[in-house]
């Protein structure tokens, strides 16, 4: 019967310019040709002895003794027991880390694959496909044969399902993408490949499966898969078909979100569905409840982003970052008093004093609470002595005064610009400051306006009364 294990390099040089996956079938239908299905017991006892002689050596590691015997073995009965194709996988990797050159590396590697596609025939009447041992031994001595590899995942999933062995998806995936840029199939295969591993890290829910799955989000991106409108469409068919499942609902919100369409409708009802369900199911886990008030905010549900906050900072009331969500989403539903209580708590716990307190004075500015603004701004300044934006906003409250100080025009409401300028020269030379002084000095009292007032001149010191409460120097208008 004809050995087909000679020598490894004129194997390489007799097959030419064959595809090396023809060798691998032609070497596999050999062997499964001389696969008999005779129980070990069935054997001639020489039989026998040859196979004790390779399995003892076998297993003892011993492969360069093991070798000789496992030849005989595989010529006459490759199929006594499981170790002669799965002990000859082993030995024939131990030669090909040895080998040197190219062309022996590949014959053998020809050899390793075609034992284990033999397997399935040879070993258990085909019950056992060996699926698994199959993919890892192509991915590992034949990445290249991305046809090959696809159908065996394709198998593999179709027998395995969600218990597909992880490690094993990116390749799949790029494997496919491979393969519709090569075929031009226009992405629908590799769609379908990413939804299986997308399902499939969803089944079996850890942390290395969520970065599988990010993972492959990712290279779907990188590969030009995720055109905005083909995400925005799938998202809507998906939903469509699947409205209460909250699997597909994250799904949906991802692809979304990936196709910068958190503005659309369908965003905001899928978020909102989604982070409904999850705050309901997960109220005490502070990691869902930063996706929901992410969820929340990005769909515009400001009660909901107040309402998982608040929630947030039950669990953690020593929280900064979470005192200063607490305290934008009051402020941005117009609840001042308990943002500026939030605000506080942030600076409390080491927040950035004087950009918060800045931002209350901005707050209190627009609010209209005039006295307030300009005492945060000036605790803004104690924080910061020299910042520019607190003596633009304290300048900024003076100069639209004059209703408050007086009727709007004439002398009252002409020296809150006084005030104004004074504070704005305290920002040194900002540019913001600088135009704001030239726009505003155009409504100065007129030299003549100033000697008309008895105690007043050209560069003394003026009370400016109402709310202001300040002395200012007096300047005429230019």
């Amino acid at each position: 019967m004809k050995n087909y294990i000679v020598t490894l390099s004129m194997v390489l040089i007799f097959q030419g310019l064959f595809a090396q996956q023809s060798e691998v079938d032609r070497i596999g239908e050999d062997l499964r040709s001389r696969c008999s299905g005779m129980a070990y017991a069935d054997h001639p006892q020489s039989t026998q002895d040859t196979f004790a002689f390779f399995v003892t050596r076998y297993k003892n590691k011993d492969y360069t003794s093991a070798y000789p015997f496992w030849r005989v073995i595989l010529d006459i009965a490759p199929d006594i027991q499981p170790s002669v194709l799965q002990g000859g996988v082993d030995i024939m990797k131990s030669r090909y880390n040895s080998a040197s050159d190219a062309a022996t590396k590949a014959a053998i590697a020809d050899t390793i694959l075609a034992l284990a596609e033999a397997m399935p025939s040879c070993l258990g009447s085909g019950e056992n496909s060996y699926i698994e041992y199959r993919v890892y031994q192509w991915y590992t001595y034949r990445k290249n044969a991305k046809s090959k590899l696809d159908e065996l995942f394709s198998q593999y999933y179709a027998e395995k399902g969600n218990a597909m062995n992880p490690q094993f998806l990116l390749v799949w995936l790029t494997t496919s993408m491979s393969l519709d840029k090569k075929n031009g199939t226009e992405g629908d295969p590799v769609w379908e490949v990413y939804d299986a591993v997308d399902q499939i890290c969803n089944a079996n829910p850890s942390d290395a499966n969520t970065q599988t799955a990010e993972k492959a989000l990712g290279l779907m991106k990188q590969y030009k898969y995720l055109d905005s409108a083909q995400l925005v469409t799938r998202s809507e068919a998906m939903y469509s078909a699947s409205p209460e499942d909250f699997a597909v609902l994250r799904k949906c919100v991802r692809f979304l979100q990936l196709a910068n369409a958190t503005d659309l409708a369908p965003f905001k009802e899928i978020a909102n569905k989604l982070a409904d369900n999850d705050l309901a199911l997960y109220p005490d886990s502070m990691e869902s409840l930063q996706y929901v008030f992410t969820l929340y905010k990005q769909a515009g549900n400001v009660e909901g982003v107040q309402a998982v906050a608040e929630r947030m900072f039950a669990l953690d009331p020593n929280s900064m970052e979470i005192a200063m969500y607490l305290a934008q989403s009051k402020a941005a539903a117009g609840q001042l008093s308990e943002a500026v209580t939030f605000y506080n708590k942030a600076i409390s716990m080491g927040g950035n004093s004087a950009e918060i307190n800045y931002t209350i004075a901005g707050l209190y500015q627009s609010s209209g609470s005039f006295s307030e603004a300009r005492r945060y701004a000036e605790k803004a300044l104690s924080a910061r002595p020299g910042w520019a934006k607190p003596h633009i906003l304290i300048g900024r409250l003076y100069a639209s005064s004059g209703s408050r100080c007086g009727e709007g025009t004439g002398w009252d409401s002409q020296v809150v610009v006084w005030a104004a300028i004074d504070e704005w020269k305290k920002a040194g030379g900002d540019s913001e400051a600088q135009s704001l002084i030239s726009q505003y000095s155009k409504y100065l009292p007129t030299s003549q306006d100033i000697f008309m007032r008895d105690g007043v001149e050209d560069g003394g010191q003026y009370f400016v009364s109402c709310w202001i409460q300040r002395s200012v120097t007096v300047r005429p208008r230019p």
